[in-house]
């Protein structure tokens, strides 16, 4: 492959992930606002069924995210190793790409990836398990009556 096309690529999969993150934050607006504009507590069956079907989305989500991130590392790596090439000395691109893989992007992107999953599961379990009246008079009292 040639330089351009290692940038292409790493540009490319670097939009995939960032549209798969874009998902995650929208799936979990939707949980959220879901749980705090049901008119009743869900009962005991709707809490498992919920957290399964969250444990299956954010179990997916989260490998295909940590799959893209290897994938990207990958090509990180061959644009570290193509960017000492004299053939590549000069291209500016290709040294701040080097540079961020040498200087360890990937090891923060993949706690990022870890701790927000890890933040959101505790935090989509305790709604759903606590979903109670009080929550929703919490909540409704500091927005505006509904018609």
């Amino acid at each position: 492959m040639t330089a351009y096309e290692l940038v292409d690529l790493a540009i490319s999969l670097g939009n995939r992930i960032d549209v798969q993150i874009g998902i995650f934050i929208t799936v979990h607006l939707a949980i959220f606002g879901g749980i705090i504009y049901v008119d009743r507590p869900l009962r005991g069956a709707e809490k498992a069924g919920s957290i399964l079907l969250y444990l299956c989305f954010a179990g997916l989500n989260f490998r295909m995210m940590q799959s893209q991130l290897q994938i990207l590392e990958g090509v990180y790596s061959q644009i570290n190793t193509m960017s000492t090439r004299p053939c590549c000395s000069d291209f500016p691109v290709l040294a701040h790409m080097a540079d961020q893989f040498r200087h360890g992007k990937f090891r923060l992107n993949f706690m990022f990836l870890v701790f927000s999953h890890l933040l959101m599961l505790l935090l989509v379990i305790a709604s759903i398990l606590l979903d109670n009246q009080v929550m929703r008079q919490m909540f409704s009292a500091s927005s505006p009556q509904r018609d």
